[in-house]
């Protein structure tokens, strides 16, 4: 703007007649405008140096931008002696429809993989498992994925879900973006500005939910440094990318997700220790969201409170709300990563973990624990007769089987484990017979 204010000036421009063309400049070519006053600002630089021609231009009476969103009668209020409707809650009754959130978390922790899945739930009218999900339409910008991993990763989803594909198809837009220019922001003379796929994405985005028929619930974005055009540990360049996602959120009416990578010292902490600093980069991130929530991999300490062993520990995904400030903050889930070898995918399938304050003595314990950890390294493989086939002194569970038949009892009642008619893939995957028709599985959904 100062560049072309003083290509004005040289040409013998009157002041009135710059800042006439310099606010409509602003209007036609800076995304986002800056503000009318700031123009103005700039305008009044090196006045001094302007002996000044006249030109025929209309008469300038700029009406102040600030106008447009601070009118007087918007600041007034009107208060109420009765509460207002239940807030409406698109995702972990934590983040609320119009508003931008973070969800953080190592590389390779099924951050994507979790959004993909409330997606197709959302379009679904499903939860996953106790985690709520609204139902509505969905646009997800995966910039780390093409369109043939976008594809599989759908499909798997799909098909472990028994999702309605019709409404998946009609309901969720997904763009396999990998190697595409998804920058939200850019830098311009060292100032962030917007660039103009935040409005292109909110003109999708009305698009489809009007041709979709649902409400738009859910917009996503993998990953911030693939949208940010800057420095993400610079707190100027984060708060820019953060205003024009929340514009997207408040123009479409959608939860906006930034997915963002943790730093690598994160891996050494507890499950207790990880909070909201553990996003990488500025505490903008967090700062200027509405709601934010971290993903790891479940930690040493967690696997024994949980019976689940150091080996299988890497399988189970740990999910928490770190802020939220449209709902009490806090609250987690665990997560199971399940393998479909034909799809060659791993999805998330929400767990219910029961911690070691359930068994009294330490020999029901040991056999509760030796049952739980049998039935998680063959998820949806071992049937009743299996674990039994086990007992004996010389077995696997080291009981009898009356003291199995009885621990299995006592745990579907406690609802530490269920029965359940095994999947098509189960059966291929553990060569079940056609004799088995009900297995024991862990960690009730």
């Amino acid at each position: 703007m100062l560049q072309y204010i003083g290509h004005l000036r040289r040409r013998g421009l009157r002041e009135q007649e710059i800042e006439f063309l310099a606010l409509a400049i602003n209007d036609a070519q800076f995304s986002p405008p800056l503000d009318a006053n700031e123009v103005l600002d700039i305008c009044s630089r090196y006045r001094h140096q302007n002996p000044g021609i006249s030109i025929a231009l209309p008469v300038l009476n700029p009406k102040p931008r600030y106008s447009e969103h601070f009118d007087p009668q918007k600041g007034e209020l009107k208060i109420s002696t009765t509460p207002p409707p239940k807030r409406n809650y698109v995702f972990s009754n934590q983040v609320t429809f119009g508003t931008m959130c973070v969800l953080g978390g190592s590389g390779g922790v099924s951050k994507t993989m979790l959004t993909m899945q409330m997606a197709i739930a959302s379009a679904c009218g499903k939860n996953l498992g106790d985690i709520q999900v609204a139902q509505g339409s969905s646009l997800l910008f995966l910039g780390e994925e093409d369109e043939s991993e976008r594809d599989r990763r759908i499909g798997a989803i799909c098909t472990h879900m028994g999702a309605d594909h019709q409404l998946v198809e009609e309901r969720v837009k997904c763009f396999g973006a990998a190697g595409i220019d998804i920058r939200l922001t850019k830098k311009i003379d060292a100032n962030a500005q917007a660039t103009n796929l935040g409005d292109k994405v909110i003109l999708m985005a009305k698009e489809h939910a009007t041709q979709s028929g649902v409400p738009l619930g859910i917009i996503a974005f993998d990953h911030a440094r693939l949208v940010l055009g800057g420095n993400p540990n610079d707190a100027e360049d984060v708060t820019q990318l953060t205003r024009v996602l929340t514009h997207i959120a408040r123009e479409t009416g959608a939860a906006v997700f930034l997915l963002a990578h943790s730093p690598k010292s994160v891996i050494s902490k507890q499950g207790n220790e990880i909070n909201s600093a553990d996003i990488a980069g500025s505490s903008a991130f967090v700062d200027n969201s509405r709601a934010s929530f971290m993903m790891w991999t479940m930690r040493d300490d967690e696997a024994k409170n949980h019976h689940v062993s150091s080996t299988e520990r890497s399988e189970y995904v740990r999910l928490e709300n770190v802020k939220a400030n449209y709902a009490r903050n806090g609250g987690g889930y665990w997560l199971k990563r399940v393998y479909m070898p034909d799809w060659d995918v791993a999805v998330l399938e929400p767990v219910y973990l029961q911690s070691k304050s359930l068994f009294q003595t330490k020999g029901t314990s040991d056999l509760h624990y030796k049952i739980l950890c049998e039935l998680r390294r063959k998820h949806g493989g071992v049937s009743e007769r299996r674990l039994r086939d086990m007992a004996g002194k010389d077995g696997a569970l080291g009981a009898s089987d009356s003291k199995v038949r009885h621990a299995i009892d006592v745990m579907l009642e406690e609802g530490v484990i269920e029965r359940r008619t095994p999947t098509s893939e189960e059966k291929k995957l553990h060569k079940l017979s056609g004799q088995v028709r009900e297995v024991l599985v862990s960690c009730t959904p």
